[in-house]
């Protein structure tokens, strides 16, 4: 049996990364899902953490950032890919048919809702002030549980009426 022997250099590191890009997009084809929006997703992904640490060294009023907050960014940002899973899987047991359909296009949405957040980071960077974002995403999750509130709320209130 004959040893195998792993490259460690710079670019036997990149070409294993490529492989895996590589492999896992034709994964996500291969089941339906975007891979070209998911692979976007990723990339403006980084880049807003990225552009976030800048961010916190850059403006004077926020704090240095520490590991704590970062690794809260991060598992938020792992977070944010449940959400088309999630969502699909719902959509998926009212309509089979379509449920790759809302995956993909919240993914797009995702993918639109962190190039603004990178857009904002630049921003704060250049001024060297802390902007405000005003994230669609969050404010349609934010609109839609409020309006599932007010018709369970209703259908309680009729139930109780009864």
């Amino acid at each position: 049996m004959k040893n195998i022997e792993i490259d460690l250099s710079l670019k036997g590191i990149v070409q294993a990364i490529s492989y895996l890009f590589i492999g896992f997009y034709t994964w996500l084809n291969s089941v339906g899902i975007n891979a070209y929006a998911f692979h976007v997703l990723v990339f403006f992904m980084v880049l807003d953490m990225c552009f976030g640490a800048w961010k916190a060294n850059r403006v004077p009023e926020l704090s240095n950032p520490s590991s704590r907050e970062a690794k809260k960014g991060i598992v938020s940002k792992i977070i944010m890919f449940s959400i088309p899973v999630v969502v699909g899987f719902m959509w998926g047991l009212f309509d089979k048919a379509n449920a790759l359909k809302v995956v993909n296009t919240s993914l797009m949405a995702l993918a639109v809702a962190e190039g603004y957040s990178v857009v904002a980071n630049a921003g704060s960077v250049y001024s060297r002030k802390n902007l405000v974002e005003y994230d669609a995403v969050t404010f349609v999750f934010k609109t839609t549980s409020r309006i599932i509130k007010n018709i369970l709320e209703k259908i309680l209130n009729n139930l109780k009426n009864e």
